[in-house]
């Protein structure tokens, strides 16, 4: 029989945030080092851009099959087989120079991560109050917010002082632990879940959820931006001579965990568009503030703004795209807002790297992120009003 939970202080919960924290600190810790990995093996802009974007775009791919099997098979086996792929793209890393073979290796991680991402969100929601899926959504991304705040800062310094290889290594051990834990501890299922596969028809309408196309876009866009940071930031504060760029990514964590903290409660209370429109505007207001930088000042202000911005919009869409689709669609409608994350998280390096190539400077990679929050300020704002005309005339649809 199916359990209500009523409180997020409850043990599934709980170990689900700390796989997710140990998930996420993986993902941190590699995405930082592997442009500068690949410029040091001689690569251009353009073609590390490629190297950190593939990650994004096997996930992309891979996404709408994972939405679909979270709804249908066991996810403690589907979150054990995602962290031993993101080990296993790791460990290949440290066997190789060439560009070719660690391009598949990123591509073996991000089978993996869009695995884990996917599933392990759908698990969560199902130990969470269902009346407080938004506020849910924020505490369990805490964990990731974590994990933001140790790990580029490690991978940076210690990739920097004892080398690539040897961090890489010690991220896919890392992962490898990941597996460990998951698979000797006991699963509690809402509903217990058989081990095997239970029969299901791969239809389109198991793949995509046509309703949610326009979140897809509006989450997007904050990923790409995510993008150039996680990607360009290091390269851009070398580009400006700033140094200590690091602590970026803490005061970011702090303010997030703060923000997260009071937006879940705002995104069940006041609706999507309160939280969503203020979060575009302070997140171009980060992309701007990078690519003026001239002083770490610059730099730390952005990381306050940026906080902001994702710790307000990325919750509530994630919420939003749950409450639209239903507790039984709860990893297709996972599955259809990382579509969104994956693929603009995966175009903004290639892009980023572009603009810089033609360019000459990192700076323009910001400038047009910051451009493109503008674009979705403007887009969501149409969309939500057209989609509040639409409710005043039907009793059936609800006002966002």
């Amino acid at each position: 029989m199916t359990r209500e939970y009523k409180s997020f202080i409850n043990r599934p919960f709980l170990f689900l945030c700390f796989m997710n924290f140990l998930i996420n600190i993986v993902f941190n810790m590699t995405s930082p080092i592997i442009p500068r990995y690949a410029i040091s093996l001689g690569a251009s802009a353009t073609i590390s851009g490629v190297l950190a974007g593939i990650f994004s775009i096997t996930a992309l791919i891979v996404r709408p099959f994972s939405g679909a099997l979270a709804d249908n098979v066991n996810k403690k086996l589907m979150i054990a087989g995602g962290v031993t792929l993101m080990a296993l793209g790791s460990f290949g890393m440290t066997m190789t120079s060439s560009i070719p073979v660690m391009m598949l290796m990123r591509i073996v991680q991000g089978t993996g991560f869009c695995l884990n991402g996917t599933v392990i969100i759908s698990a969560a929601i199902a130990f969470m109050p269902q009346d407080r899926i938004g506020e849910g959504i924020s505490y369990f991304s805490l964990a990731s917010v974590i994990s933001q705040s140790i790990g580029p800062a490690i991978s940076l310094e210690l990739g920097g002082r004892y080398g690539y290889k040897p961090m890489l290594l010690v991220i896919g051990s890392l992962a490898a632990v990941c597996a460990v834990l998951i698979s000797v501890v006991p699963y509690e299922g809402r509903e217990r879940e058989p081990l095997r596969l239970r029969p299901f028809k791969l239809e389109l309408n198991s793949l995509f959820a046509k309703k949610l196309l326009p979140y897809t876009l509006f989450v997007g866009l904050f990923s790409f931006c995510n993008s150039q940071i996680s990607n360009f930031l290091s390269l851009r504060c070398d580009e400006a001579g700033i140094t200590g760029y690091s602590i970026y990514f803490t005061i970011n964590a702090v303010a997030l965990f703060a923000v997260k903290a009071i937006g879940g409660k705002l995104i069940d209370s006041k609706g999507l568009s309160f939280v969503l429109l203020p979060a575009y505007l302070s997140t171009a207001a980060a992309m701007f503030f990078i690519g003026k930088a001239n002083s770490l000042g610059f730099v730390l202000a952005a990381s306050v703004f940026m906080a902001i911005g994702i710790g307000f919009g990325q919750p509530g869409i994630q919420a939003e795209c749950v409450k639209q689709m239903g507790q039984s669609q709860r990893g297709l409608a996972t599955s259809m807002y990382y579509l969104g994350c994956d693929f603009f998280q995966g175009i903004g390096p290639v892009v980023g790297g572009s603009i810089t190539d033609a360019t000459g400077s990192y700076a323009n990679n910001y400038f047009a992120a910051c451009a493109l929050m503008i674009f979705g300020f403007v887009s969501y704002s149409i969309f939500a009003a057209a989609k509040n005309r639409a409710a005043r005339g039907s009793s059936t649809e609800s006002v966002i």
